[in-house]
C-alpha cells in the first residue's frame, strides 16, 4: 500500500514543486501576460458573439478588436480586472456597455469576462483562485 501511495504521490508532488518553480521564476509582468493570453484564448473559443455598440461580431473579430485596445492601454493595465476593464467593458466612443451572447443568455461582457477569469483562476482581487 505504501509503495502504491508514493507511486501516486511522486508524480503529483513533482508536477507541484515544477509548477511553482516556473512561477517563481517568472515575473509578474510575465505571469500577467500569460493571463491576459489565457482569456483572450477563452474568448477565441467561446464560440460566443460580442455586441458592441449594437452590432454583433465573432469571437475572432472581438480577438482582434481586444487586441488593439491592449495595445493602446498596455502600460496602465496591471491585472486581469484591469485588463477586462479597459478593453472588454464598453466602447470608449460611446460609452456603451459591451454584451456577450453565447447561445441564447446574453450578459454584460465584463461579467463574462470575469466569471471567464475566474474559471481559469487568473483574478488578482479577493475573487483570485491563485
Amino acid at each position: 500500500m505504501k509503495s502504491t501511495l508514493n507511486n501516486i504521490m511522486r508524480p503529483l508532488l513533482i508536477g507541484l514543486l515544477g509548477s511553482l518553480a516556473i512561477s517563481a521564476t517568472a515575473s509578474p509582468k510575465e505571469v500577467l501576460a500569460a493571463d491576459i493570453d489565457a482569456l483572450v484564448s477563452a474568448v477565441a473559443g467561446s464560440g460566443c458573439e460580442f455586441i458592441r455598440n449594437g452590432k454583433r461580431h465573432s469571437a475572432e473579430e472581438s480577438v482582434k478588436h481586444i487586441a488593439r485596445k491592449y495595445a493602446h492601454f498596455e502600460e496602465e493595465i496591471d491585472s486581469i480586472e484591469t485588463f477586462v476593464s479597459l478593453t472588454a467593458t464598453r466602447s470608449l466612443m460611446s460609452g456603451k456597455a459591451y454584451q456577450v451572447q453565447c447561445g441564447t443568455e446574453i450578459t454584460s461582457s465584463e461579467q463574462w469576462m470575469l466569471e471567464k477569469a475566474a474559471e481559469l483562476r487568473i483574478l488578482n482581487g479577493p475573487e483570485a483562485g491563485r
